[in-house]
């Protein structure tokens, strides 16, 4: 905290200098030497004022930490998440941000929206030989879901390139259907849990199809179903969604703004998450230039292992320790067998969540191989990625959690 107000204070200086050169340009020197001075004061000053709002959310922020409060932004988002969108008072989007969302991103899938995902004859009428749709693999865990309905969770305009790149790419007219997340049954039982992804052209508006599929008058089913089935597999190599997320995205410019506005357009997140996001990264930028401390803070880190707890169950009730505590559990790279505790996880610090799943195995994005864990990881309900570090990501993957980083509730209610 002391570092956060000391950011502030030499922030507070800065524009008093910027308001203060500003004003003699204008009242003293005058001309267009004075006017150049007073605008380039006022620009400044300008965004101090923005630096130090930033300063002022973040201080905000880590003090609901310190009280042991939920972080802010996770609570601001919750009141979009899949249980709230279900709700008859959830979320939905008006003619305005829907008109802008189509001439955006091409589509008006928004959260909140109940959507007819299209009969599966329908849909691989779209696929190509290899069964993906633009380069994005429809997969056989998706089949049985095919002429039911469901709600939009999530536009994703945006993908984080794990394989390859490891930066933010662009993924067109994508969405993600609530609680609609890969069982890994048609991918030798991977247990990653990764949320579905759909293109708008296999879903359609409950009420009336707005955008016509395009596709053959007749197509042969069941060759592209065994396409489908035998794209899954190239000798060791799985392929699913998520092993072509680099084939079937482009990259970003370097002064890209639609990273940050379309999610906002869209309706993943409120005006309110998205200002409290944007200043916090605003101010954690100027930290980083001072040598400052960034929010949320990570513990220090040292070599202070301990052992895991064994044990726990799917089912079972369990807190995530305080920061302090965690700290000793990890190395000097902030790790623990290799399991890296992120910012994203000191969110959820001194909460209470459920045992989801013990994971053993996933698929390397990066090389499609099946890894088996060494020593498995913990999931929890609810628990995954809001995407504030980057740049709102809407993948919301689920966070891995060693045993040692949780401790049983006595409740067990």
């Amino acid at each position: 905290m002391s570092s956060y107000l000391k950011t502030i204070a030499l922030l507070g200086v800065a524009l008093l200098a910027a308001i203060a050169a500003a004003v003699i340009g204008f009242a003293a020197i005058g001309g267009i030497t004075g006017s150049l001075i007073a605008a380039a004061g006022a620009a400044v000053s300008l965004g101090l004022c923005v630096a130090i709002a930033g300063g002022c959310v973040v201080v905000w922020r880590e003090g609901r930490r310190l009280r042991g409060a939920s972080d802010a932004f996770l609570e601001i988002t919750g009141q979009r998440r899949e249980p709230e969108l279900e709700r008859p008072s959830g979320f939905r989007a008006g003619a305005i941000r829907r008109w802008l969302a189509r001439r955006v991103m091409g589509h008006d899938l928004l959260p909140g929206d109940v959507i007819r995902i299209r009969p599966l004859p329908e849909i691989l009428a779209t696929l190509d030989a290899s069964g993906s749709l633009n380069g994005m693999p429809f997969q056989p865990e998706m089949m049985k879901f095919c002429g039911g309905e469901a709600r939009v969770f999530r536009c994703l305009d945006k993908i984080y390139d794990y394989g390859r790149t490891k930066h933010m790419r662009r993924l067109e007219a994508c969405v993600l259907l609530s609680n609609l997340r890969c069982d890994g049954s048609a991918h030798d039982g991977c247990e990653a849990s990764c949320y579905l992804i759909w293109n708008a052209g296999w879903l359609q508006h409950s009420e009336a199809s707005r955008a016509e599929v395009a596709r053959p008058a007749t197509v042969d089913v069941a060759r592209v179903s065994n396409a489908i089935a035998a794209g899954t597999r190239n000798g060791q190599v799985l392929r699913c969604q998520f092993t072509e997320l680099h084939a079937c995205t482009e990259e970003y410019g370097n002064w890209s703004l639609s990273r940050d506005l379309v999610p906002w357009l869209c309706g993943n997140y409120s005006a309110k998450a998205w200002l409290v996001a944007v200043l916090t990264r605003i101010f954690n930028g100027v930290q980083r230039r001072r040598g400052g401390i960034g929010f949320p803070p990570l513990p220090p880190m040292g070599e202070h292992l301990t052992k895991d707890p064994t044990g726990l169950t799917v089912g079972e009730r369990v807190a995530v320790l305080p920061l302090e505590e965690i700290a000793r559990t990890l190395n000097s790279q902030g790790k623990n067998k290799g399991l890296w505790f992120d910012v994203e996880m000191v969110k959820h610090c001194g909460r209470e969540y459920r045992v989801t799943a013990r994971v053993q195995k996933i698929i390397d994005d990066a090389t499609g191989q099946m890894r088996t864990m060494k020593t498995p990881c913990i999931m929890l309900d609810t628990v995954d990625s809001t995407g504030e570090g980057l740049h709102f990501n809407a993948q919301h993957d689920p966070i891995f959690w060693r045993e040692s980083w949780l401790r049983r509730t006595e409740s067990q209610s």
